[in-house]
């Protein structure tokens, strides 16, 4: 009898599931995979879904996030265009899923991990108002506690530090380190935290940002987390790199705005208010575009964007990303371009620290 019962709740739970993948507008061969997985792992099959199939989109983030950033956020100036047409098409799809329209920066591209951790360390030394930290890994160690340290001083001088990480790519963080960033005034929060009866709704949406903004005036994205792994290797992977980027201008006011958004998110406090209302277009500076993309978005900006450039592409496409593994549309493009004559090389990591991902990029092979 209680068998029974189980397999008929079972049943109706997965009718459930089945029909919220109908009306959300899955892809057929998604809605398919999922379907098989359902009806022959038993409870597995739901569990798997659970964790990794929902699309988990925060409704009144990005809502909030649209209305605020179309009245903050100006359109593209059309004087951009005229040294810059190749690229015409892939500058307003970004600003319109974004509304951050292209501007002209200080651009500084930083590999050695050593180099980069000092001319971070500097810019913060240098912080006169605010510093916002947002990282999907930090990790204790030598870098750690020398911003701390560089955290304590500057508080004291009167400077507000808010700092977002991630819940699980930073579940190493031990307690006493947090409560030594509170003790000294640090305004430190997690995105989407560890904790029992929440793991499963929250496993498949993680923040991967790597962001530091000072003053609103420099800022720090790209590839690095905090962690010693730059500064001193790994015993079994050896030294770590990933590129990374120091910006001066307006896209600083920009990716402001991007953890101000996820600040409002974990904090249910919205300060998107006090950034500037628009972006003085400069004749120098590199012509840069901040893109941003998230579970909460309504359009997947980044593979859209990535879509664009390859399918655009003349001559070569090159890319370097040891955790590559392309949707279909985006395989689709590096098809058609490949066999178009265009001249594709993808470089990745040797060794890799998850062997799950190394295979799954390797099956694309």
């Amino acid at each position: 009898m209680w068998l029974t019962i189980f397999i008929l709740l079972y049943i109706l739970l997965a009718l459930i599931l089945v029909f919220g993948l109908l009306i959300n507008g899955v892809r057929p061969s998604k809605t398919l995979g999922w379907l098989l997985a359902i009806f022959t792992i038993p409870v597995g099959g739901i569990l798997l879904y659970w964790m990794l199939g929902r699309n988990r989109r925060t409704k009144k983030l990005s809502m909030m996030r649209r209305k605020v950033m179309q009245q903050e956020i100006h359109e593209i100036d059309p004087a951009l265009f005229q040294h810059s047409d190749k690229y015409k098409k892939l500058m307003r799809l970004v600003n319109t899923n974004c509304f951050f329209p292209p501007t002209r920066n200080r651009i500084r591209p930083l590999e050695d991990g050593k180099t980069t951790s000092e001319i971070i360390y500097n810019a913060l030394s240098e912080a006169k108002s605010c510093i916002h930290i947002e990282y999907y890994i930090f990790e204790e160690g030598e870098w750690a506690d020398q911003l701390l340290e560089l955290f304590r001083q500057k508080i004291k001088e009167g400077i507000t530090v808010r700092m977002i990480y991630d819940g699980l790519g930073s579940y190493s963080l031990s307690s006493s380190f947090l409560r030594q960033l509170g003790s000294i005034g640090v305004q430190a929060l997690p995105f989407l935290p560890f904790r029992f009866g929440r793991f499963l709704s929250s496993l498949n949406y993680r923040n991967h940002r790597k962001i530091i903004v000072v003053d609103g005036k420099v800022a720090f994205t790209g590839g690095m987390n905090i962690s010693d792994k730059y500064l001193k290797g790994d015993d079994q992977l050896g030294m770590w790199y990933d590129y990374h980027l120091q910006l001066e201008g307006p896209a600083a006011v920009q990716l402001d705005a991007v953890f101000l958004s996820d600040w409002y998110m974990v904090s249910q406090e919205n300060l998107l208010h006090t950034l500037p209302g628009g972006y003085e277009t400069h004749s120098e500076g590199v012509l840069t575009q901040i893109v941003s993309s998230g579970p909460d978005d309504e359009f997947p900006t980044i593979e859209q964007s990535y879509f664009s450039i390859i399918s655009e592409a003349e001559e070569y496409v090159y890319i370097v990303n040891p955790y590559i593994i392309p949707s279909q549309e985006i395989l689709n493009a590096l098809q058609v371009v490949a066999l178009s004559g265009v001249d594709i090389r993808l470089l990745i990591s040797k060794k890799s620290d998850s062997v799950l991902v190394r295979w799954c990029v390797r099956s694309f092979f």
